[in-house]
């Protein structure tokens, strides 16, 4: 009498790997599209403390078909299909009798055409469905691997028995190695291909299995249900199994006749670890912790491209490297909003220390900063790496020279040294802020920044009031980029926008001069540097993202909110909150200015140090050259009537 033969179901393992890279690829690829996506499993026998288990694993090359050199002995590579759901709520709704009935018509299919004796790898396939919960780094999934219930009672009609036959191990192993594990036919002591199924009467199914001593694979099931339907005359089969360390077995499986049937019904979803009929779990471990706040800071960026901004180039920001010359209010501000963006390096410059008033404004550094005194520069750099570990930050003090502040004969050396330092650190980055206290220690970066062709803000703050500005790039690099305008009246080039010092008609000099202490200290309302550091980096934020970069054109008038996939490139942001008040307003260079003006530029580059010094000791020296002397007599003689504007109090 035939025993039931019963079917060991497979159990899904999945490697970390493989939710490595479906987290890289959702998030970077496949973001919103819930298409089914083919991915490869293997199957193999699992032994641990007298157990065994027939596996289904997937890892990281799980979503790569397989080549011939990965095939290895008792493996087989199966096909299957994984849909990711966007929502938990999708994942437990979709109609799962139905993905099953669709994945068993498809082998029935194969059945039924005889393509399984071509491709016997058509009988074995699975539907993993998938929620990636990608924020908590919880990934919920369910298996599915159908077999056909065809036919309906399969029994066992002799015990299976260790073959010793030498010659047929070897046939088995050889041909399993030669055909990557698929199931073949022994006629008369050779193999022979499933194609001969319809004419042989002495064949032998030989076969893979992964089960234990008592139990049959789950891969056995549709290899059944196809020989029975290809071979309605036979009632049972001659059955090699090759099961691993446990060699090659012969028995035979027995059925009764099945009925006629369209589609025959099919089982599969997999039970969970406590034998539910459910979804499994998966909470990904927290090893490196920096590794994982880099995922979440890059998942909430990433996301901004799924549906509201498909076209932006995050690596703008990224790669983007920062120096911060002033690492006050300004600067720590500025430094936050730019980590939002995923900017991760950063160079800070300032010549103070921490005070025991800076953190209440100052949002990067901390009470005992000040307790202890520490350089702020320094605070700063180690500051954001607190708050993103992987942050590539340095601190620099430096007293940046300026017009109006003499050099003494002692201080030559030491202040030549650090113009070369501050050259190099400009040279060396994308992005300048200049974040100072005072007007004149933005002259010397505005010159250099000028000088390198860099993009450079300036940010200033007053009582109520807050400027944020970019200043234009080098003329000389793109000479024909006023032609390709459409309307000069609409627009000005980047490389003609004008610097912070542009509007000056007289020399900057020594602000700091003669002035209380109400005057010294920047003195404004508390939320006002968070307003115009925030307007600052969201203006780079969309100038990077223009194709012309420092050489995006700014809009007269209204702003064009198209320019870039953020919006309008502006050449300043002028706003108060004393009236709540914003305005765009865009300036041509100034061929006379003192910072960035031709003249300048060029006596920077044939003196060099000795007209630098000049400039230290004689802020004046900058309007002789730039022609500001000669507009002022011109005026006293009454040969021009010149307004000056003064925004003193936008530093």
């Amino acid at each position: 009498m035939a025993s039931t033969a019963t079917f060991l179901p497979f159990t899904t393992v999945i490697h970390n790997s493989f939710w490595d890279t479906l987290g890289h690829r959702k998030l970077n690829e496949w973001k919103l599209d819930e298409s089914p996506r083919t991915v490869w499993a293997q199957a193999a026998q699992y032994r641990a403390s007298q157990r065994e288990s027939c596996h289904l694993q997937l890892d990281h090359s799980s979503y790569f078909a397989p080549s011939s050199d990965q095939i290895r002995a008792g493996v087989i590579n199966i096909s299957g299909t994984m849909i990711v759901y966007n929502t938990a709520e999708a994942f437990q709704s979709p109609d799962r009798k139905a993905l099953l009935a669709n994945e068993a018509a498809l082998i029935w299919e194969s059945v039924t055409s005889n393509g399984w004796t071509k491709n016997p790898h058509l009988l074995n396939s699975f539907v993993l469905t998938v929620f990636a919960d990608l924020k908590k780094q919880i990934f919920y999934h369910w298996n599915c691997v159908p077999a056909l219930i065809y036919p309906n009672e399969v029994g066992v009609t002799e015990v299976f028995a260790p073959v010793e036959d030498k010659s047929i191990q070897e046939l088995i192993g050889h041909t399993f190695l030669e055909n990557g594990n698929q199931p073949f036919l022994v006629v008369g002591g050779k193999a022979q291909p499933l194609t001969e199924i319809a004419n042989a009467k002495e064949a032998v199914l030989a076969y893979p299995d992964y089960a234990t001593e008592a139990e049959f694979s789950w891969n056995l099931r549709n290899l059944i249900a196809a020989v029975a339907y290809t071979r309605k005359d036979l009632m049972s089969i001659e059955i090699l199994t090759c099961r691993g360390m446990n060699g090659v077995k012969r028995g035979r499986i027995c059925w009764t006749r099945p009925a006629s049937v369209e589609t025959p019904t099919a089982v599969g979803w997999e039970r969970n670890d406590s034998g539910q009929l459910t979804c499994k779990k998966t909470v990904m471990p927290k090893v490196d912790q920096s590794a994982r706040a880099d995922q979440m800071i890059d998942l909430n960026l990433k996301l901004i491209s799924w549906r509201l901004v498909p076209d932006i180039k995050l690596e703008k920001y990224t790669d983007a490297r920062c120096l911060l010359l002033g690492s006050g209010t300004l600067g720590c501000n500025i430094a936050r909003a730019l980590m939002g963006w995923g900017v991760k390096n950063f160079t800070f410059v300032d010549n103070s220390t921490v005070s025991m008033s800076n953190a209440v404004r100052q949002s990067l550094y901390t009470f005992q900063d000040g307790v202890e005194g520490k350089s702020k520069a320094h605070a700063a750099a180690e500051a954001v790496k607190r708050i993103r570990p992987t942050v590539v930050a340095q601190g620099a003090n430096m007293m940046i020279p300026m017009p109006g502040h003499p050099i003494s004969p002692a201080e030559v050396e030491k202040t030549q040294e650090t113009v070369k330092h501050l050259d190099d650190l400009i040279k060396a980055h994308d992005v300048i802020f200049l974040l100072m206290d005072s007007r004149e220690a933005r002259w010397l970066p505005t010159l250099l920044s000028s000088m390198h062709n860099k993009l450079c803000f300036t940010v200033g703050l007053g009582f109520h009031t807050f400027v944020a500005m970019r200043h234009g790039g080098d003329p000389g690099v793109h000479q024909q980029q006023e032609e390709n305008l459409h309307d000069l009246s609409l627009a000005i080039p980047g490389s003609q926008l004008a610097c912070y010092f542009c509007t000056d008609i007289v020399a900057p000099v020594n602000s700091m001069r003669d002035r209380t202490l109400d005057q010294q200290c920047t003195v404004t309302r508390a939320g006002m540097s968070f307003i115009a550091t925030g307007v600052a980096v969201e203006m780079f934020a969309s100038v990077v993202q223009h194709p012309l970069g420092i050489d995006a054109p700014a809009e007269v008038g209204n702003q064009d909110d198209n320019s870039t996939v953020l919006g309008a490139t502006p050449h300043q942001i002028r706003g108060s909150v004393n009236g709540f008040k914003q305005m765009t307003p865009a300036v041509r260079r100034n061929t006379q200015c003192t910072a960035c003006s031709s003249v300048v530029k060029q006596k920077y580059l044939e003196d060099g140090w000795t007209f630098l010094e000049k400039v230290f000791n004689e802020p004046k020296y900058l309007e002789d050259i730039t022609g500001l002397t000669q507009l002022h007599i011109s005026a006293e003689e009454g040969n021009d009537q010149i307004i000056a504007y003064d925004d003193d109090e936008s530093v």
